[in-house]
């Protein structure tokens, strides 16, 4: 592979896992690359984009099909300075952003899921303990500590957590 020229290195994201970058900064950059690729021409430009997929989810924004519309391309155009490039390319950016939140709840809802059982496991052997473990006699207590260990052994075999890191990170 090539070796980068500095001007041609990307942007690194914030250090911040939790911060974000300005959305026009992703829109632009994918906006510069299908341009320098390609030659582009709005065509159709007195009609609605149709839209019949997928939406971009729970997001403050026009749904895509309503992005798309005559009305809201030409609101964006000459209100925001975005044409309609713009908007279908941030309508591909929110679906992204909406695939990667319904990833990362799948994982979590796994892990929650997971410290439930365990949580619910872990309940029922302290109360088996406290009901069986002799307090007077150490080596009765010792032997039935012995048995509750053994048993708390097995149910983490039945809890089986995934150590893999979630799906969205590679490390």
């Amino acid at each position: 592979m090539a070796k980068l020229k500095e001007t041609q290195m990307p942007k690194p994201w914030p250090k911040d896992p939790c911060k974000t970058v300005r959305f026009s900064l992703l829109t632009g950059a994918v906006r510069k690359a299908i341009k320098f690729a390609y030659k582009l021409e709005r065509k159709n430009t007195k009609k609605d984009i149709p839209w019949t997929t997928y939406d971009q989810g729970g997001t403050t924004h026009f749904s895509a099909e309503e992005t798309l519309t005559k009305e809201n391309l030409d609101w964006s155009l000459e209100d925001q300075g975005r044409d309609a490039l713009d908007e279908i390319i941030g309508v591909a950016i929110r679906l992204g952003i909406e695939q990667g939140k319904r990833i990362e709840k799948e994982w979590w809802k796994d892990r929650v899921g997971m410290l439930s059982i365990g949580r619910d496991a872990l309940k029922d052997l302290v109360k088996r303990m406290q009901e069986q473990v002799s307090p007077d006699d150490p080596k009765r207590r010792a032997k039935e500590l012995k048995k509750v260990m053994s048993d708390i052994e097995r149910q983490k075999k039945k809890v089986k957590l995934n150590p893999k890191s979630p799906p969205w990170n590679d490390g």
